[in-house]
């Protein structure tokens, strides 16, 4: 397989296709190596006549911004003649989604672990400005390479598709994956991202103490009805926890999926939580304060990435001379799926899947805009 791979001119390595990883709507994900450090990256790969400029570009630029060792690493963007390519950090082990589905309910110290990781992230995320509004279990991806402990491995949000800045405007698209979406998100003109990604956050604490999702989803043969069912579960707060669960847990997940907003527990009384401190280092209630202090890494500018995606966007025949594109000696990908180690050339994805978001369900049934306006 030969994918032209980015030119020498803003300093990009040349990229050593290994295997594809994965394929959805969005366009596929291929493993590949950087001949330069030698490393395993993963590559997401959208069709160019597929772009959106607004969502891509808040996506790449937003993700551009994070520096955290919970958050997957953004290494570049660049053109070639029929894909806008996005270069990321490689995670070995999967999704959460697929831990889950192999491991059915998680025991409560594992959840704990991984949930402390997650809430770490979003609030650095939340203090940088950006609120993800995408946070569920196919998005946030698992390492057990970097400390050798398989069973309790490092978590990574991977996904920034969605991703809101402050500093853009107020939130009000409904925008997601309807299982962890806020009933605000579902419903209101304008929310707060930050307090919807609590409840997403809570939504995924369930799904790892419990087995499954707290609401029942949408059914796509009925959307007017079965959101509305969906909607009034939420507003009531139906759902169940099994009876070994302890008191401190169901607690938190009660207070993340409080249907009200402005009484939804906050990122701080998370942190402050007991079912959430426990056995947490002091010093990892500060550790953001460090990240947050950080340069940004990414070699390219919000403007160049900018440039890059406006240039996707025109389409697959744009393919003259452009900053970060692709030109006719460009350097290409090689197949070298031998040269990379098996088992880490077989695991592992950028967790990127097809969304169920409200905005497109909405646009298949008037009925459906009747009850996400009640």
């Amino acid at each position: 397989m030969n994918t032209t791979s980015s030119t020498s001119s803003l300093g990009f390595a040349n990229l050593q296709y290994v295997q594809e990883l994965g394929k959805g709507s969005f366009g596929s994900v291929v493993l590949a190596i950087d001949a330069d450090s030698n490393q395993l990256v993963a590559v997401k790969k959208l069709p160019r006549a597929s772009v959106q400029s607004r969502y891509t570009e808040s996506e790449l630029i937003n993700h551009s911004l994070l520096r955290h060792p919970h958050i997957v690493k953004f290494h570049k963007a660049f053109l070639s003649p029929s894909h806008l390519n996005i270069v990321m950090e490689y995670v070995p082990d999967g999704s959460l989604l697929t831990h889950i589905q192999n491991n059915r309910v998680l025991c409560e110290d594992k959840a704990r672990w991984l949930f402390q990781q997650l809430i770490f992230a979003v609030d650095y995320c939340h203090r940088k400005g950006v609120a993800n509004r995408d946070i569920k279990l196919d998005n946030i991806l698992l390492d057990s390479s970097s400390h050798g402990k398989r069973d309790w491995p490092i978590l990574k949000i991977c996904d920034w598709g969605y991703a809101k800045h402050d500093a853009k405007s107020t939130a009000k698209s409904r925008v997601g994956t309807v299982a962890y979406m806020a009933p605000e998100v579902l419903q209101s003109k304008t929310y707060d991202g930050k307090t919807a990604d609590l409840w997403s956050c809570g939504v995924v604490l369930y799904a790892m103490l419990v087995g499954g999702m707290p609401f029942k989803n949408i059914d796509g043969a009925n959307l007017g009805k079965s959101l509305l069912k969906l909607l009034e579960d939420m507003r009531g707060q139906r759902f169940a926890f099994p009876s070994s669960l302890s008191a401190p847990a169901r607690d938190l997940v009660t207070r993340l999926l409080c249907p009200e907003p402005q009484k939804r527990i906050t990122i701080a009384e998370v942190m402050r939580h007991a079912w959430f401190a426990y056995g947490l280092p002091p010093s990892a209630l500060t550790m953001n304060d460090a990240y947050l202090k950080l340069q940004r890494m990414c070699a390219q500018t919000e403007d160049e990435i900018q440039a890059i995606v406006k240039r996707a966007a025109m389409g697959p025949e744009a393919r003259d001379a452009s900053v970060g594109s692709c030109s006719s000696n460009a350097t290409t990908y090689t197949a070298v799926a031998a040269a990379a180690p098996a088992a880490a050339a077989a695991k592992g994805c950028t967790g990127h899947s097809a969304r169920a978001d409200a905005r497109s369900l909405a646009r298949q049934s008037p009925e459906l805009l009747q009850v996400l306006s009640r």
